[in-house]
């Protein structure tokens, strides 16, 4: 398997994306460095030959900065390495691309080279901790002004992901919204409520803030401003929580040596499963190939659990099933809606915008 990794995008490029690159050696994979060649050499040349035998360097000039435009990648910077990576994979030469730098130039250029039939709007899903398993949240940042429809295909999205790479076999849908009635939001939640409502997914209904990392979904769907908002957040407590725990801990009348020893691993433990960077990229769903962008700040662990990630997707077909569900949706009209048992006829708010 070959994965196409930007060394040049993210905080902390090109040295600790490259650095991840090396660590997934025992993953079993053809990592293709994309980025400029006199650069990625020089660093490469610090690790023995055996390190980086399973690493392909390509060579892509031009760098996409983090405050650049995203339509960039159209025209100035068509051989960016954010750029190429997205080639690579529609010419067939690598399986899959992954990117820590500019998330809308990574979109971009996907959309360019990548595009799915059938798909309104990609969208980002973000992995995130529950008390019970995995959950995915998508729109996570891509679009931020959103129809019902979108919703809905996210939604599909969202399912397939869960199944292929999660294992779920009925994954449970959750939109995100501020009540638990059918009635709460705005129009878009409202609209977007009753077309999941009347599709053959596995709708539970709508989840509030504070059930959104409880385990009862498998699958948060929200438009991509929302989504982002909560993905910001979750981080950012993520953090907070770390920090209370060891900044309180010395305090206790109980924090003797031999029981700070003795839940050690514990609080290592919770450190891991609060940790954002634990759970690999972001991935673009809705274009035909697999395509992660991991976080800004990456280190050479994130990229390593990102590029397993990218393994894992390919493997279990994600970007196929999707096709397939979406494929299966438009020959039935308008997809996966029931009709009113009474008129035969779809419900208007099915096709609203």
């Amino acid at each position: 398997m070959r994965i196409a990794l930007d060394v040049m995008g993210g905080d902390k490029a090109p040295e600790e994306i490259l650095w991840g690159a090396v660590k997934a050696r025992d993953l079993g994979i053809q990592v293709i460095a994309v980025g400029p060649y006199p650069v990625v050499h020089e660093i490469l040349k610090k690790k023995s030959p055996s390190e980086t035998s399973h690493i392909e360097i390509y060579h892509a000039p031009d760098v996409v900065r983090m405050d650049e435009a995203p339509t960039i990648v159209m025209k100035e910077k068509q051989n960016s390495s954010i750029s190429v990576v997205s080639r690579l994979v529609t010419e067939g030469y690598a399986d899959a691309s992954v990117s820590a730098g500019n998330s809308g130039a990574f979109m971009a250029a996907a959309l360019r080279y990548l595009r799915m039939p059938g798909i309104l709007r990609p969208c980002f899903g973000a992995i995130l901790p529950s008390l019970k398993d995995k959950v995915i949240l998508l729109d996570a940042g891509a679009n931020m002004d959103c129809n019902p429809r979108h919703l809905l295909d996210f939604a599909i999205m969202g399912e397939a992901y869960m199944k292929a790479v999660e294992r779920k076999e009925r994954p449970r849908i959750g939109l995100v919204n501020v009540g638990v009635e059918p009635g709460k939001g705005n129009a878009l939640m409202k609209k977007a409520y009753f077309l999941l409502k009347n599709s053959s997914l596995n709708f539970i209904g709508n989840v509030e803030g504070r059930e959104l990392f409880v385990g009862n979904v498998d699958v948060l769907v929200c438009d991509g401003f929302t989504g982002n908002v909560v993905l910001k957040a979750t981080e950012g407590v993520g953090g907070v929580l770390k920090r209370v725990i060891y900044r309180e801990l010395p305090k206790s009348k109980w924090a003797q040596l031999p029981l700070l020893m003795l839940y050690r691993h514990t609080i290592e433990r919770i450190k891991h499963t609060l940790d954002y960077h634990e759970y690999g990229g972001a991935p673009l769903l809705g274009v035909e190939g697999v395509c992660i962008v991991a976080h800004g700040s990456s280190t050479a662990r994130s990229i390593y659990l990102t590029l397993r990630q990218a393994k894992e997707m390919v493997e279990n077909r994600v970007y196929e099933l999707i096709r397939e569900k979406i494929q299966e949706g438009r020959r039935k009209g308008i997809g996966i809606f029931s009709r009113d048992h009474r008129t035969g006829s779809l419900h208007p708010a099915e096709s609203a915008d």
